[in-house]
């Protein structure tokens, strides 16, 4: 089962950790979408490619938004509040020193690739690398850029995974593997930013990771069959894994 294209996306492949179940219905949506991803998308924009969203500050309804809107994608249409806030995350991250000196290596911006990976057709979209293809960068918008709790976040999103994926495409592999950088930025003021830069083992998990989900999804196409859930059959819930913890919180009181 690929996306609609006929190909993988790293997008809709990473939720095949969760289930074979979870990856399909992640194919078939089409509703992902939300105003942070909208925000999200105009820095990319912004900061990668200089390109200025559409905005529209008036009512989103009546006679001058149906002028507006006509012949338009309003996806990412942004209010003058949205705008904004864009602008001063565009402002913050080439603020930065790090971020900036990041972002003057890798000048090759939102580079649209395809490959062919285990015998499958993949495709997918690189934020932006250097001309040497010696470094790449992925440009992050989250709520916090705190560094203990964005690099938890960011593994649970599998953004570890992610830039090994796209390293991978353009020939990449494991011993010689480009710098791999995140540049995050917070999504609220003051707009704090972070630079990330994956250690050799960290990227050597997320290629881990992502061989898992390749042969998953393997597994998955030999069944014809994307519809198992987290385990299949039935799991046993054994009572010592409950009351096991309420005993150690007694034993624990007894102690005091």
């Amino acid at each position: 089962m690929y996306s609609r294209d006929g190909s993988l996306h790293f997008s809709t492949l990473k939720y095949i950790k969760q289930s074979p179940l979870h990856y399909a219905n992640a194919v078939a949506r089409t509703d992902f979408d939300s105003p942070a991803m909208r925000i999200g998308r105009a820095v990319h924009g912004l900061v990668l490619q200089e390109i200025e969203p559409i905005v529209f500050d008036g009512d989103r309804r009546g006679k001058a938004w149906t002028e507006f809107k006509e012949g338009r994608d309003v996806a990412d249409v942004l209010n003058a509040a949205e705008w904004d806030k864009v602008q001063r995350m565009r402002d913050a991250v080439f603020a930065d020193p790090f971020a900036k000196a990041v972002l003057d290596t890798c000048t090759v911006r939102e580079e649209s690739l395809e490959w062919t990976r285990s015998g499958h057709p993949c495709k997918g979209r690189l934020d932006a690398r250097s001309p040497s293809r010696s470094a790449i960068c992925d440009l992050k918008t989250a709520k916090t850029v705190q560094p203990w709790q964005f690099m938890r976040d960011g593994v649970r999103q599998a953004y570890h995974a992610q830039l090994p994926w796209y390293d991978n495409a353009q020939g990449k592999s494991i011993g010689n593997w480009s710098d791999q950088f995140v540049i995050a930025v917070e999504s609220v003021a003051p707009f704090p930013v972070q630079v990330f830069q994956l250690s050799p083992l960290l990227i050597l998990q997320g290629w881990d990771e992502t061989c898992l989900w390749m042969e998953k999804f393997d597994e998955c196409i030999q069944r014809g069959n994307f519809r198992a859930g987290y385990k299949a059959g039935i799991v046993e819930w054994d009572a010592e894994l409950v009351f096991g913890e309420d005993e150690d919180e007694e034993d624990e009181e007894c102690q005091d």
